[in-house]
């Protein structure tokens, strides 16, 4: 841990408590959170934090930062299927070319 992740915590925790929380019921009722959640959630840069900032998205960190959103989440008993955006995006930043990377990343990281 260190100060940038402390803060980054922080963050994650205010923001799930404030915009999540409150909501949990009704989104296992609707089996899926809501659309404003999900662009919530990449404007505070919550989605792909550990994805290099070369393709305009994540925060360029690495995977504790993604282990910090799993963590607080949890605690919180959200759900918020954030990791698949993850593993989607993982794939195309191993495997995809320049220009599918340019592409896809910074879709991935702002749409549902």
């Amino acid at each position: 841990m260190n100060p940038d992740l402390s803060l980054f915590r922080k963050s994650v925790c205010e923001f799930i408590q404030g915009e999540f929380a409150p909501h949990q019921r009704r989104w296992r009722e609707q089996h899926r959170p809501d659309a404003e959640a999900w662009k919530a959630t990449a404007e505070i840069g919550m989605l792909l934090p550990d994805i290099p900032e070369e393709f305009g998205v994540g925060e360029g960190g690495s995977f504790a930062y993604e282990a910090i959103i799993s963590e607080e989440l949890a605690q919180a008993g959200g759900h918020f299927a954030s990791h698949v955006h993850s593993a989607v995006a993982h794939y195309i930043l191993a495997y995809g070319s320049p220009a599918q990377k340019s592409e896809w990343l910074p879709r991935v990281a702002r749409e549902n």
